[in-house]
């Protein structure tokens, strides 16, 4: 029988009315989405998950069902960071050249900001966001009641343009309203499995799912239908829908496994595999169990790497091309007007000369 996981916050015998995977005395906690990064070496799986939540009543408990009592501890969100980056596909706007003289050729980015974990240590609350821009990370930070400069801006531009993340830190007083969860599981079973079915349960509206999937092999869902998709063709992900869907499947690299493997284990020889959705809880019936894959080709974005290594390697090319044929044509007239510069002085000169005669 599966064991029941309780991170119980509420007092010991404090009746709780279930809401998903979230429990408080009066049915108000949520859970609002969940990230998690799945290891599975063939017996024993390693599961790391952020559950972020809201509980504007106060105390509540965190229900997690598993195959087999685990090992717990408390997850380092690095892995999952690493994960995500690997497993998100290129921007053709990161390709493009920028131009010389102050100018640039890029497209304009796309904006927001999003939260890519949280987690509380001690007397520290932390939060990991994405952005691309510094005045829209200062507007979230005040609003969210971090502490934000405005002599931090172009710093953290700097770090933003280049695709870094922020972790952001505040002192706690007492249990957030809303944050995030951040555990790991360590447990036997025979199969990879996630649980999803509790998230179902007396809940309505969407929950969005991220999850990485790190197994020996290709996976692929036994129990819920499977869709594969892939980015446009300037790279932008689609939204997912209430559906498992496929976005990234294969193998690591020396460098990257070590990457992810700041989170959960991860064997050598380990594929890297990606699964998004926008449940409508209804739909949650099942929890998502894995087996190997019939096809165990690579679903990946060397295709939209090279393509637009390429095309900017081609405008580079152009530009030079360009800038050379430039310069060679200002040198000519910079001569020409020098040349003719000096015939002028050289005939006044003469004629000068030619009347003292």
């Amino acid at each position: 029988m599966a064991s029941l996981i309780a991170i119980a916050l509420t007092a010991p015998g404090t009746a709780a009315l279930a809401c998903g995977g979230m429990v408080s005395p009066d049915g108000t906690a949520d859970m609002q989405g969940m990230s998690a990064l799945l290891s599975y070496d063939g017996a024993r799986e390693d599961l790391a998950v952020v559950v972020s939540y809201a509980a504007p009543s106060g105390p509540f408990a965190w229900l997690m069902p598993l195959p087999a009592a685990p090992q717990i501890s408390q997850a380092s969100v690095q892995g999952l960071i690493e994960g995500f980056r690997i497993t998100t596909p290129p921007l053709e706007s990161d390709y493009q050249p920028h131009l010389g003289f102050g100018f640039s050729g890029a497209a304009a980015p796309s904006s927001g900001v999003f939260e890519l974990g949280r987690t509380t240590i001690g007397n520290l609350e932390f939060v990991t966001l994405g952005a691309t821009d510094a005045g829209e990370v200062a507007t979230w930070m005040q609003a969210h009641h971090f502490g934000f400069h405005d002599t931090q801006r172009e710093s953290i531009q700097g770090y933003l343009s280049r695709h870094w993340v922020l972790v952001a830190a505040r002192t706690t007083t007492a249990a957030p309203a809303s944050g995030a969860i951040a555990v790991r599981f360590t447990f036997t079973t025979p199969d990879p499995v996630y649980p999803l079915a509790i998230a179902g349960a007396s809940h309505q509206g969407t929950l969005p799912m991220h999850l990485l999937v790190i197994t020996p092999y290709r996976p692929a869902s036994a129990t819920y239908p499977e869709t594969t998709v892939r980015p446009a063709s300037n790279g932008e992900e689609p939204s997912p829908q209430s559906r498992l869907e496929l976005r990234y499947a294969s193998t690591l690299t020396a460098v990257e496994r070590e990457q992810v493997g700041q989170t959960v284990a991860v064997p050598a020889g380990s594929w890297l595999t990606r699964y998004d959705a926008e449940w409508q809880v209804t739909d949650l019936r099942m929890d998502l169990v894995l087996k190997r894959a019939d096809e165990q080709s690579m679903v990946n974005f060397d295709e939209l790497y090279q393509r637009f290594q390429d095309e900017r390697d081609r405008t580079n090319q152009a530009y030079g091309l360009a800038a050379t044929v430039g310069a060679y044509w200002l040198a000519i007239i910079l001569i020409l007007l020098v040349s003719g510069t000096f015939a002028l002085v050289l005939g006044a000169a003469f004629g000068g000369f030619r009347k003292t005669r």
